[in-house]
């Protein structure tokens, strides 16, 4: 008789709806929503990317075989410019970790002008600068009591090249 009981009242709890009363609260670490502007050399939903031509920021060239001076053409690739989310923020988050107990949140904004000088020129004639210390990861390692060359990247566990630790930028 009991279990007649049991089996009616699990069928009547099956059938009450669920709903939440309220949103939740975002997590206090998850910080303000990062603006971002559409990516200028891809169209979402297509396969067009930047032509070849553009490289440089160059104007789309008219006689380009590949575009006919459109500017965008046909890729089975990713976008370089935004790996195909079509859009391009105007803050990066690092995170560097010693994997253990000490984390280190770098927020990097663009759109702040910063004196980065210039320390030599590539053969093209591309300049080469370095940039300010707080954005040389290799500066931020030492933080952590680590060695720069220790650094390596989460994902793949590839090693950070020199440059990146040392903060030399190659401007197009």
């Amino acid at each position: 008789m009991i279990l007649g009981s049991l089996d009616s009242a699990k069928h009547q709890l099956d059938l009450v709806p669920v709903s939440r009363g309220y949103e939740p609260p975002d997590p206090p670490w998850l910080g303000e929503p990062v603006d971002w502007r559409p990516c200028p050399d891809c169209r979402p939903h297509s396969w067009l990317r930047a032509c070849d031509c553009r490289l440089g920021g160059r104007a789309a060239d008219p006689d380009c075989p590949h575009c006919c001076g459109a500017g965008l053409r046909p890729s089975a690739l990713h976008c370089f410019t935004c790996g195909d989310t079509h859009r391009l923020h105007r803050t990066l988050l690092v995170t560097i970790t010693d994997l253990r107990h000490r984390v280190v949140h770098l927020a990097w904004q663009a759109g702040t002008p910063e004196v980065a000088p210039l320390v030599a020129t590539q053969p093209g004639g591309k300049p080469v600068v370095q940039l300010p210390d707080r954005y040389r990861l290799g500066s931020w390692a030492v933080v952590l009591g680590a060695r720069p060359d220790d650094l390596a990247e989460a994902d793949g566990g590839q090693q950070i090249g020199k440059d990146l630790r040392d903060g030399y930028v190659t401007l197009s």
